[in-house]
């Protein structure tokens, strides 16, 4: 299948090799690092990307899409079949269209940029590893990360989600830095509204929500709701306002509200309060998706998340915060899917990185 490396299973076990091999190396630079996660990125992602036909039904048709624009030549409304299609926002189809741009109207073309927001979006779990315990914590996340199996599936497809974890995650790693440093928090929290109005120019509110939702739950677990006034709110919802708005002002001006009342009603609200087109499941339903959307690390993520609950400081609140919460908001909605969960990978890569740190930490200094 086109979703799966065409390269042998060896390379797997060299590449944990190379990740034993690296994080004996105390004085490895974080450049030597980055660009290791990036060969491993470049490795598990793009390699056969472009082998197969397009498998999945959102593939297909947001590819009728991106072609369609291309065609027409209007790159603000989306159309499937010469009719308005108001499924998604618009950021995911202009990352689909510049990779046809470099490389044809072809599978590789259309999975492209969807593999590049992967390989980026390791890059900046790696960062905030290495911002909050070293460069050995982020380079061990960004491999956790990769090699995760969800997150390795759907990076190699053209749907949105890709995208989505991306942006969220940069959205996340400005407001932390935010809070563990307010007197130098403006350039984080611009830096944060930006990523958030991308995430809900790839996928609607659900961006602004799973970023709303954990800052507001750290603040309030961790005691610093008081710090709101010195994180410049203001600013963050302005630049945030300018990323997203220009485009759903301009649907909205073409379409006469057409475009935002279906997105809106029947593919949020609806989808939030029954099931569409049969993808419904119980209220345990990601528990199992869990376990198989993290392999090979599932059997370290309970133990990691206990482990956090247990050393406390910032990152507790935090990385718990974004976990739990959208994956408790996703398990109460009534349509699932399993890439759903997507986002809330890069957290549990830090959480499970920095219980592995803390426990050889734990065994050095052990008498």
């Amino acid at each position: 299948m086109a979703i799966w490396p065409d390269f042998p299973s060896l390379w797997l076990v060299d590449s944990m090799n190379i990740v034993e091999k690296w994080n004996k190396l105390e004085h490895a630079g974080w450049r030597r690092q980055a660009a290791v996660l990036v060969l491993m990125g470049t490795l598990f992602l793009f390699c056969g990307l472009g082998n197969g036909k397009l498998w999945d039904r959102d593939e297909t048709t947001y590819a009728e899409v991106v072609r369609e624009m291309i065609h027409s030549g209007d790159w603000v409304i989306p159309r499937y079949d010469g009719k308005l299609f108001a499924h998604k926002p618009v950021f995911s189809y202009w990352a689909m269209i510049a990779g046809v741009r470099l490389f044809g109207m072809n599978e590789f073309g259309i999975r492209f940029f969807s593999a590049v927001s992967g390989v980026a979006c390791v890059l900046v779990v790696f960062a905030m590893g290495y911002r909050m315990r070293g460069a050995e914590t982020g380079f061990l996340a960004g491999v956790i990360l990769i090699s995760s199996l969800l997150f390795l599936v759907i990076c190699r497809s053209a749907i949105m989600d890709a995208h989505l974890t991306l942006f969220v995650t940069c959205a996340l790693w400005g407001f932390w830095e935010a809070v563990r440093n307010p007197h130098g928090s403006l350039r984080w929290m611009l830096f944060c509204g930006a990523a958030t109005g991308m995430a809900v120019l790839t996928k609607g509110p659900l961006g602004l929500l799973l970023v709303g939702a954990t800052g507001f739950f750290t603040l309030i677990w961790s005691g610093k709701f008081r710090l709101l006034p010195r994180l410049h709110p203001v600013a963050a919802f302005a630049i945030f306002f300018l990323v997203a708005s220009l485009w759903y002002m301009a649907v909205t001006w073409k379409t006469g509200w057409a475009f935002l009342l279906e997105f809106i009603i029947t593919e949020n609200l609806n989808r939030a309060f029954q099931p569409s087109e049969g993808h419904g499941g119980p209220i345990w339903y990601y528990l199992p998706v869990l376990l198989l959307a993290t392999l090979p690390w599932s059997f370290f993520v309970p133990w990691a998340v206990r482990s956090l609950w247990k050393r406390g400081g910032l990152e507790k609140p935090f990385l718990l915060s974004w976990a739990l919460i959208p994956l408790l908001f996703f398990s109460l909605v009534r349509t699932k899917l399993p890439h759903y969960i997507l986002p809330i990978l890069p957290a549990l890569a830090l959480i499970t990185a920095q219980a592995l740190a803390c426990a050889e930490e734990d065994k050095e200094s052990a008498p």
